[in-house]
């Protein structure tokens, strides 16, 4: 397995890190996966996955979102950048796509979104879903409690502090929330990746109000019925979550998305909830479980 690191250039101007996994020895490559991470985090926490998916035989691209990893724009961590994020983050992932795509031609091109990644993604899907063969979503959720609390308190906050300021009693509802119920990190329960996760310098960091009220804005779109019609009902899709996952409601979100996805005639449409896993299904205990599913779904779309 052989991995590069490149640049390109968001439309926001912002210099975006993104790797690429590609296999070493192989004879044919199944397919193209880009894979887009979550919220408070950055690319190469996905390295471990990214490796697993090349030696599986796929190329595997893994790019930041600007304002996360070293992809800042002005330096600014936890910022989307200039122009309205619900644009300018979904040109973006068709821009990296054009670039990947030139470079290998006549591949099955497949896209994979963890949590805030995953609402990205399905509104990708709503304007450029013929251009892949195939999305697998992680941690999805709606317009659910937590959104309508979460709307309250950044309103509020861009009202008394500006939309550049930075609240920590915003990060520490979020915590709250998400922590409810639960017994530790509300990411996983594996400890050895909570500790990582907390000691990373460019993770669990706090978004500035305009970040989270653009957050939100994703979940209020993607929640649309009438906006979800516009997915291509012959887009295989694969649906993910946690049982313990309280962004989704512990799965309920999911179950929601997959019924209103089936009801607007998808024709390959799959899911599955994790009994015993959180929000970060990738990085929890037995998260070869996860893997192993991925890579069979993957591996009836490619006939390889």
């Amino acid at each position: 397995m052989m991995k590069l690191t490149e640049t390109y250039t968001s439309l926001t101007q912002t210099h975006i890190k993104f790797d690429i996994y590609q296999p070493n020895v192989i004879l044919r490559y199944k397919g193209i996966i880009q894979l887009h991470h979550g919220l408070c985090e950055h690319s190469d926490r996905y390295q471990k996955f990214a490796e697993y998916l090349s030696h599986e035989g796929f190329i595997v691209v893994v790019p930041d979102f600007p304002g996360h990893g070293t992809s800042l724009y002005h330096f600014e961590q936890g910022y989307f950048g200039s122009g309205n994020a619900l644009d300018t983050l979904i040109e973006d992932m068709q821009r990296l796509r054009h670039i990947i795509a030139k470079r290998y031609e006549d591949l099955p091109y497949f896209m994979i979104g963890v949590d805030f990644g995953s609402l990205v993604l399905l509104k990708y899907a709503m304007t450029y879903g013929n251009y892949i063969n195939g999305m697998i979503m992680l941690g999805t959720c709606m317009k659910n409690n937590f959104y309508y609390r979460m709307k309250t308190i950044v309103d509020l906050n861009i009202l008394l502090h500006g939309q550049m300021n930075r609240s920590r009693v915003i990060k520490k509802a979020v915590d709250l929330f998400l922590q409810k119920n639960l017994n530790g990190c509300y990411k996983m329960s594996n400890q050895k990746e909570v500790q990582l996760y907390q000691e990373d310098p460019l993770s669990d960091f706090v978004y500035t109000n305009q970040a989270y009220h653009d957050i939100l804005e994703y979940i209020k779109y993607v929640s649309d019925e009438d906006h979800l019609k516009h997915i291509p009902d012959y887009l295989p899709v694969y649906l993910l979550s946690g049982g313990f996952d309280n962004l989704t409601k512990n799965g309920k979100d999911t179950i929601k998305l997959y019924q209103i996805l089936k009801g607007n005639g998808l024709k390959d449409l799959q899911y599955k909830i994790y009994d015993n896993k959180r929000q970060d299904i990738l990085h929890d205990n037995n998260y070869r479980d996860v893997y192993h599913d991925i890579m069979h779904w993957l591996d009836e779309k490619t006939y390889i």
